[in-house]
């Protein structure tokens, strides 16, 4: 008898773009349509964007194995529909969103708003 590992499926959809997401336990890898999700993922942001899910409900992406079917859209459709389908199988795996891991994503996006605004500011 063949051992099968549980994973946890969830669709994201955003524009014209449509992501299957399955989540097991793992070491980190990411794959998307069968290719390292870096080498899917090229344009700047894009990937720790869909990989910030995780932090958001204090999830370490590293303990987790991610592969993805995507089809359809553009690279922008495509990274808010895996980074939501992505989000959609961390609840179903039975992850909450809480205020305290919430509050450990507002530092860093603190001290981007200072800068921006400070950039704004006339010298």
């Amino acid at each position: 008898e063949e051992f099968m590992a549980q994973y946890y499926e969830a669709v994201g959809r955003r524009k014209e773009s449509t992501a299957r997401v399955r989540l097991t336990d793992g070491s980190g890898k990411f794959v998307v349509n069968e290719k390292d999700g870096a080498a899917y993922f090229t344009r700047m942001g894009d990937l720790n964007d869909i990989l910030r899910a995780f932090s958001t409900v204090g999830q370490d992406a590293g303990k987790y194995d991610v592969s993805v079917k995507v089809l359809g859209g553009g690279p922008t459709g495509q990274t808010e529909a895996v980074r939501l389908g992505v989000a959609r199988a961390l609840v179903e795996r039975g992850v909450e969103f809480t205020l305290h891991n919430a509050v450990r994503e507002l530092p860093p996006v603190i001290d981007a708003m200072a800068d921006a605004a400070k950039a704004l500011l006339p010298d």
